[in-house]
């Protein structure tokens, strides 16, 4: 249900336009059971199907096997929602959920801290190694968080943002500063991303507010101002609070 609530709010986002069964028991997995694997995304189905009848506002397609989802919603002021939520958008939150979609996409389990080390398990030439990723700020990291240790091998992912007045340029003197004071160098790969634009930034600041808000149990709260019940008078109507 948070994630077609979430492709309700961010119609332009990619990723979740034209969700259906599978997709959905994707993008939830290891949330999603079925008492046989691989018949998650009928379970999903199952739900959905049940909601829909209860709510008309949550919409499930036509197709037999594995059919479009959605949620429309009428008369509901998301703006006024999200606003309230807006001093939850702060660089320290949005580090965060840039950490989260990156360790999502390498396969690397998330970890409830900023500076992170994670030891990442590989096989190579049949011989089983391990390399030390570590998700950090390059500019401010010590000599020995750059030096991996002499049988491993280590990856360093720096931030595709910073405080005001910081550039990769800060980063890049830093690594210059290492390998000028350490010529025998190290077994260290760093990855400078080039900084996040404008928009990029606007569009993360939003989904750090909206994934607050649809966090646990917050949404209620943050919506008290919009009525549960449909047609109530005046103003908007929250038609899907039925929903589980």
């Amino acid at each position: 249900m948070k994630t077609l609530l979430l492709a309700a709010l961010v119609p332009g986002v990619n990723s979740l336009r034209s969700l259906n069964a599978s997709r959905l028991a994707a993008l939830n997995h290891g949330t999603i059971r079925s008492p046989i694997p691989g018949r998650e995304a009928g379970t999903v189905l199952q739900k959905c199907r049940q909601w829909s009848a209860e709510v008309g506002e949550i919409k499930v397609g036509e197709e037999a096997a594995n059919p479009t989802m959605s949620i429309h919603l009428t008369g509901v002021d998301t703006d006024a929602i999200l606003a309230a939520a807006t001093h939850e958008d702060n660089l320290g939150n949005q580090l965060r959920m840039v950490r989260r979609i990156l360790f999502e996409a390498l396969g690397i389990e998330d970890a409830d801290q900023m500076s992170f080390t994670y030891e990442f398990p590989f096989l190579w030439r049949n011989t089983p190694r391990t390399c030390e990723v570590i998700y950090s700020n390059v500019r401010s990291l010590p000599d020995t968080s750059l030096t991996a240790s002499r049988d491993t091998w280590k990856v360093i992912i720096d931030y595709p943002l910073d405080e005001p007045g910081h550039t990769t340029r800060d980063d890049q003197g830093r690594l210059m500063l290492y390998q000028q004071n350490n010529p025998a160098g190290t077994r260290t790969l760093v990855w400078l991303p080039a900084f996040f634009a404008e928009a990029a930034l606007r569009d993360l600041s939003r989904l750090v507010v909206i994934d607050h808000v649809l966090t646990g149990e917050r949404l209620a709260g943050y919506a008290t101002f919009l009525s549960p019940r449909t047609g109530a008078p005046p103003g908007p109507c929250w038609k899907t609070s039925k929903a589980p």
